[in-house]
């Protein structure tokens, strides 16, 4: 087998392989937007050739900026440049499309492709992003044989939870409104109060929110603003995202919340008569399809550096400190 990046002229091929694989079609507007949008730093195709040019296998990556769990406001205000990459991740690559043809699945007589696809993959990561913290959300079984051949920790497990705001402080906007209002926050956005502070995710920025959200070329997504009372009346202190779940219901797919940090964490607020929001939260109660979030190891070990003490301190992180949402998810 040949290892290499895909070119452009072999999309196509990709997406025929993800059809026949997970039987679901992928449109060329879907995967372009994937790929190529304007709210990602760089991605990645890459896949396993035969002999006569043929695409076998292929394994996808996402890079977005990482949000700084060292920005509190108050310490280490020194430029992300002059910290150590390899302690502060810099960018987030979310592996994503990891597929094998279904006759070439399993030992075969000079390896396992599977194997062989993600250790080249992984080379071409160290190389390309060596600052950079990988995950993705296999299913069980791609999971279980990841974490015997060394490729996967896992991370965390996600389920549905019913979630109930009051309705009375949260008020749809539309997308210009919200993406002012991040521009707003943004201050208080870069100080993530309270122990959110410290953990590790993609920063929503406005273009990477117009590109996961307002562009999808499937996926209807809503936004919403969230308010709190104040002596002059109703105060902004964060936003959701929102798309249609089951019928009439709300799946909250993303969100930042002032003093909790991103979603999902539910408020401690009112709530609804109805249940019609769900959200997805972690360490699910009665889950029977949960999704797990694992670390991809594509450089050294599984212990990775993120957390920064009072006194500036970098303390070695622990893994429940990396958060994810539902967004993170549903790219796919």
């Amino acid at each position: 087998m040949i290892f290499r990046e895909l070119l452009a002229s072999e999309f196509e091929s990709a997406r025929e392989l993800f059809q026949s694989v997970f039987k679901k079609e992928a449109l060329a507007s879907w995967w372009t937007w994937k790929y190529k949008g304007q709210g990602l730093l760089d991605s990645v195709n890459f896949g396993a050739f035969d002999s006569s040019g043929r695409l076998r296998a292929h394994v996808g990556a996402l890079v977005s900026v990482a949000r700084d769990p060292s920005k509190s406001g108050k310490s280490d205000h020194r430029r992300r440049s002059e910290r150590d990459p390899l302690l502060l991740p810099t960018v987030m690559i979310q592996v994503c499309d990891v597929m094998v043809e279904e006759a070439l699945r399993g030992q075969r007589s000079n390896g396992l492709l599977y194997r062989d696809l993600m250790r080249e993959f992984a080379s071409l990561l160290t190389l390309r992003w060596p600052g950079g913290f990988a995950y993705g959300f296999p299913g069980k079984r791609p999971h279980r044989l990841g974490e015997r051949l060394g490729f996967y920790q896992p991370l965390a497990t996600y389920g549905l939870s019913p979630w109930q705001p009051n309705q009375e402080f949260i008020k749809p906007l539309g997308w210009t409104e919200l993406f002012d209002r991040i521009q707003d926050l943004r201050n208080v956005h870069q100080s993530f109060a309270g122990g959110a502070r410290d953990r590790l995710s993609v920063e929503r920025s406005v273009d990477f929110l117009a590109w996961r959200y307002q562009r999808h070329p499937e996926l209807a997504y809503s936004a919403w603003g969230f308010y709190q009372r104040s002596w002059f009346g109703k105060k902004f202190v964060g936003w959701i995202i929102t798309r249609p779940w089951e019928g009439d219901k709300k799946l909250v797919v993303d969100g930042w919340l002032r003093g909790a940090g991103l979603m999902p964490a539910t408020p401690q607020v009112e709530p609804m008569k109805q249940d019609d929001w769900v959200i997805w939260a972690p360490d699910p109660v009665g889950e029977t399809n949960p999704i797990i979030a694992g670390q991809f190891r594509y450089r050294g070990d599984f212990s990775l550096q993120v957390g920064v003490d009072r006194l500036g301190r970098v303390r070695k992180s622990r893994f429940d400190q990396v958060r994810f949402t539902a967004g993170d998810t549903d790219v796919f």
